[in-house]
This record gives structure tokens, sequence and C-alpha cells, in this order.
């Protein structure tokens, strides 16, 4: 299994280290041995720098519960001595964090000149328990069946869904007749009855044959009983009856792979077959009502000045069995989409939905018209010959409107379509609202010399059904300029039945003159359900400090929730 070691080195003069640092793990079931910190995941080139929290991922036997760790260095090096400040240790396949502090000088110079110490846990958080993944990618044995661009994948099961996982390791991969392997941890979907694989296009030669997929993970499964021998002697001496009960009886829970195949045989690639990138997959011996449907998506654009776009649109259509993940709506029966007073008509190929529940559209601005005022979305199942209407009426625009470029919509019954024509929009506008919910998103910089950003921030709210996807964090309720030092910035988002929320993405794009970003806190109310969450953070986002990353995922301190009646 994989363990993430974090090491953090002290703030404080000459306390880093150029020395090679070593760990040795100790569990209920075992030890990991010496360890050498030689390959860091968030590869900060020098490691162990003053401040600076190097992270590594160490794959070893299961051994059970961390009781204490030995840390230390080799005193190699021109300045070996080294200040470590703490050390944490995540175990997403146990569903454990770690924290060991230490606080301390390991340097034959400094204190009481040891170069290595054991430590014991100071307390033991439990996180979100994942599941580990085995995923084989076959790539075709046609003429320029390989790939150079991003590959990712998502799986689909009665528990839910995994996040979008992207396949890379550090060789070469999807060439032409070659089988691959990637190993994982996330979130454990129950039977699984659908995946959803593609790639982003990127690199040269992008378009890629893919042969099939297979995708294998541990469960818990009752298992015939291996049966012992014995001694002839005792055997005899037993009663008939008892051997019988022996013979029928006696099962145990076990760990048993279990390996789900999905054929392809196909391209995925914008000049061949359907142009699509990405594909829904049926394993092998998939159910029978499951099977492949076309959804007709009608968007029409609103009329009036300035209602067009020339931003790229996103869609993700829901229903009862999962949903169809983020498509782009690119090739439309016009040539120029998007246009104002217009409808454009997409084809959209799923594992089908079933009754369809709610859509989330959205687009990138990325061009210097933008902002768009859709009116609405009609999809046509075309198995079922069934037509939805999704309302809309609103602005997807960061200078109109609330500043949301995404929208989440609820089907609406054609009456009240008819009714909207004669002018009750009214009434349509409640219907919506009630089916969906507001959070108010509080942002707190941190007080810290320059602690503000110039960057974009986005985040993604994951509730235990669903998640917002990406919200651009641009229009702000209480300040222009967004996000300074100290400041508390506002925002509201709008979001259909994500159930009780369990964590908090947040980042930045890196953008801007000063982007690194220190964020104290983010707090997150929802009237509706009478619940403010807070989300500590107290941490940079800034490529030059801490670990380097610009993207974090927070989760909501219990101590810090407030309930009340809404």
């Amino acid at each position: 299994i994989r363990y993430q070691i974090s090491v953090k080195t002290g703030d404080i003069p000459g306390g880093s280290s150029d020395s090679n640092v070593f760990v040795k793990l100790y569990g209920d079931k075992g030890d990991t041995g010496k360890l050498l910190l030689v390959v860091s995941t968030n590869n900060l080139g020098n490691y162990f720098e003053t401040g600076r929290i190097d992270i590594f991922t160490v794959e070893t036997f299961d051994i059970g519960q961390i009781n204490r760790l030995l840390i230390g260095h080799t005193n190699k090096g021109m300045r070996a001595g080294w200040f470590l400040d703490s050390v944490q240790i995540m175990v997403p396949v146990h569903g454990k964090n770690y924290m060991f502090p230490s606080h301390r000088w390991l340097s034959k110079d400094e204190a009481d000149g040891k170069t290595e110490v054991e430590i014991y846990p100071s307390e033991i958080l439990d996180i979100e328990q994942l599941m580990n993944y085995e995923i084989t990618v076959v790539t075709g044995d046609v003429m320029f069946a390989g790939t150079n661009a991003r590959v990712f994948i998502q799986i689909y099961g009665e528990k839910g869904k995994t996040e979008i996982i992207t396949l890379q390791n550090k060789s070469n991969n999807f060439e032409r007749n070659t089988t691959e392997i990637f190993k994982f941890e996330a979130k454990d979907v129950g039977k699984i009855f659908k995946i959803r694989i593609g790639h982003d296009s990127s690199g040269i030669g992008s378009g890629w044959f893919l042969e099939a997929v297979d995708v294998k993970h541990l469960i818990m499964a009752l298992v015939p009983k291996e049966k012992k021998k014995e001694d002839k002697k005792k055997k005899k001496k037993k009663k008939k009856d008892e051997e019988d009960k022996e013979e029928d009886g006696g099962e145990e829970m076990q760990e048993v792979v279990l390996t789900y195949h999905f054929p392809c045989s196909r391209w995925l690639s914008s000049g061949e077959e359907d142009g699509e990138l990405v594909v829904e997959l049926l394993p092998e011996d998939a159910e029978e009502d499951l099977e492949v449907n076309t959804y007709e998506v009608c968007v029409f654009t609103g009329d009036m000045m300035g209602a067009g776009t020339d931003a790229n649109v996103y869609i993700n259509i829901y229903g009862e069995n999962g949903d169809t993940g983020e498509r782009p709506l690119s090739n439309s029966d016009n040539l120029n989409k998007f246009e104002r007073g217009q409808e454009d008509v997409f084809i959209v190929t799923a594992i089908d939905l079933g009754t369809l529940k709610k859509l989330r559209i959205r687009h990138d601005n990325t061009q210097p018209y933008s902002a768009w005022y859709l009116d609405r979305v009609e999809i046509v199942d075309t198995k079922e010959d069934i037509t939805y209407y999704f309302p809309c009426n609103r602005w997807l625009a960061v200078d109109e409107d609330d500043g949301q470029i995404a929208r989440e919509l609820v089907p609406v019954d054609e009456a009240f379509m008819k009714q909207d024509e004669e002018g009750a929009g009214a009434t349509l506008g409640l219907e919506q609202k009630s089916m969906s919910t507001t959070y108010t998103i509080k942002i707190k910089t941190g007080e810290k010399k320059y602690a503000g950003t110039d960057a974009n921030v986005f985040a993604i709210l994951f509730g235990e059904k669903d998640d917002t996807g990406l919200i651009n964090l641009k229009a702000c309720k209480n300040y222009k300029n967004k996000f300074e030092q100290g400041m508390i910035n506002e925002f509201i988002v709008e979001a259909v039945d994500l159930g009780d929320l369990e964590k908090l993405r947040i980042g930045h794009d890196n953008s801007g003159g000063s982007s690194g970003w220190f964020l104290d806190w983010v707090e997150v109310d929802a009237p509706s359900q009478g619940q403010r969450l807070r989300f500590p953070c107290g941490r940079w986002l800034d490529e030059g400090e801490d670990d380097g990353a610009i993207v974090r995922d927070l989760y909501p301190a219990d101590l810090q929730t407030e309930i009340y009646t809404p």
C-alpha cells in the first residue's frame, strides 16, 4: 500500500540540509525497514530547504496502524545539520493521517548531537478512506494508434463515482500495441457499471485507438474455508453429523481481486469515426438494461443585445444512472455557434442515464466576447423519445447577474414552458430556486506579508452525492479587488443536490504579477440546510513556499461547524 510522507524543515536560519534523509515506519504488523527519501512527488528541486515541505510516496507492504517512526540523515554533504519541524504520514487506504511533531535539530554540532530520532504520533486524524485500483490499458495494433495526449478515466459504481483520474507514469505511455498498468487510490464505488475514458487532444498526433481496459480492485467477500488436514485418529472420533456440518458451512471473509473487462476497439480522435475524444464503456458481463443511448442537446441562446458567446461551452447531463461527465459542445449544425436568438443542436452519446435529473452547463470565458445569455436547453432522449426542458433565462458572464459562468438547471414540465411564454416567468424561477441550494462562501486571506494574490482563484465543493464542478471566484459581493492581505471575500454559489459537504478544493492558476497566496480559512454557509462549515487552511498556495502546491483539498473542522435553524 501507499504511504505519503510529508517532511517539514524548520523555518530557522541554517535549518536546511544537503544530507540524505531516511525514514523507518513501525506498525502493529511490522516495520518498513530503512527507506531513503530520494525522489519527491512535489519535486521542489532542492530538498529539505528552510521552511519547505517535501512530499515522498512510498509503496510497501501493509504494516497496520503506525505507532512510531525513526527519521534521520547520513550526515554527508556540505551542510548536513538539519532542523526537522514535523512529519505527517497519510495512509489513504486506511483513512488515517498521522502527525509527528519534532521541532529539533538533527545535527552533530547542535543540541544533543544526534542525527536520527524516534518520534511518536501526537494525533491520528481520520481522512476519507480510499481503495486501491489497478487499471490496465491496451492500445490497439493499427497504424498511428498511439497518442501523446493526456489520458483520463472516471469509474462509476453503485455507490457513486471516482474523481477524474489522469493516467500517467514515468514511461512513454499509450504507444501502438502496448499494454500499460496504472495503480491509484480512489473512492470505493462498489460494483462497477461503467467507465468513461478519453484524452485532451494535446500534443502532435493525438488520435488514439483504444483496444480495451481492465479495472481491478480488492473487495472483501465470503470465501469457502480451506479445510485443514486432520489426524486420521481424531477424525474417526468425530461424530458423523459434525462432519456433515463442516462440509456445508465454513466460509470466511477474505480479500478477493475483482476484475472488470471493458472492450473498446475504436478511435478516440477528432479526425476518425464520430470525432469523439471520450467514450463510455460497459463491462463485458453488463446488465441487460444498460446500453448506449444518444441524446440530442438543443441549446437556445437568448434574443437580446450581446447574448451570443465565442467562448467554449461544456455540458454535463445527470440522470438516475450517473452522468455523462463534462463534454464539449463543439460540433453544432451551425458554423458559428451560440449566436443571438439561435438554436444549436449537438449529439451526446453515453450509457443510458435513465430519467434525467439536472444538467450543468458552463463556458470557459476565454474569448473577448464570452458573456452569454442562455435562454434554455432541451434534451431529447432518442431511445425513449422523451424531451426534457431546462429553462435558464440568465447570463453566464463575469460582469452580469451574479458573475457565475456555470449554471445548474433542473427539468420542468412542458406546461411550465408554455406558461413562461405567456409571461409567468416568476413562477418558473421559484420552481427552479426551490430545487437548488444557495451557498455563501467566505474566503479569508492571511495577515502575513505578501499574503494576497492577483491570480484567478477557483473552488470545487464536494458533497456526498455530487460536486459543483469548477467555480470561478470572480464576482465578489463586497470587494472589487479580491484576495488582498487580511481580507474576507464573499461569493454566492448555487448547486442542485450535493448532499452533505465533505471537502472543498481551492486553488489558483498562478497568473498575475504576485500569484502566491496565503489562505487562512474558508467558510461555507448553506442557510437552507442550516449549516455553516469552517474549512481551516493556514498555508501558502505558492510554488515558492511550503510544499509548492497551488491547489489544496480542505476538510471541515467538526468543532467549528455551526448548526442553526434556517
